[in-house]
């Protein structure tokens, strides 16, 4: 696996992100209202320590996905590779009253869907077409589907 590390800069900007939903309040980074935004801790590719990440989250019949899109950046945010590297996670999703928390596993989406997931991710949000714009790399598409039984 490559050394790949966020940028102090992002990871600055995820700590404010991740203390304010933690802090109840109600817009995200400036940006998202809460409940757009879900947490994600993601075990590191490389050093095996655990990482939380701020990421957008859409519905997807009883599960969710996300996009690495890191803003339209020109490469994929550190969480992707993480994920790819070990797929189980935990999540936290604000309910409107308290915080649910859950194991999910992650996993790209097929080729053959993207078309239709994508149409999905636009829906939800129309500022991801503006990230797609930004960048020339393909923004992956992640399903998070929790684990059975784990939802709590």
């Amino acid at each position: 696996m490559s050394d790949i590390k966020a940028p102090p800069s992002e990871v600055a900007h995820n700590r404010e992100v991740v203390a304010d939903l933690r802090d109840g309040k109600d817009v995200i980074g400036g940006m998202f209202p809460r409940p757009a935004v879900m947490l994600m801790t993601t075990t590191g590719a490389r050093t095996g320590r655990a990482h939380t990440w701020p990421v957008i989250k859409f519905v997807h019949g009883d599960a969710f996905l996300a996009v690495a899109s890191s803003a339209g950046r020109d490469r994929h945010p550190a969480w992707y590779h993480n994920v790819l590297a070990h797929p189980r996670v935990s999540v936290e999703l604000w309910t409107g009253d308290v915080f649910e928390s859950f194991e999910a596993d992650v996993t790209p989406c097929r080729p053959e869907e993207r078309e239709a997931l994508w149409a999905t991710v636009v829906e939800q949000n129309p500022l991801f077409e503006n990230y797609r714009t930004m960048t020339t790399r393909v923004l992956p598409i992640l399903h998070v589907t929790p684990v059975t039984g784990e939802r709590r």
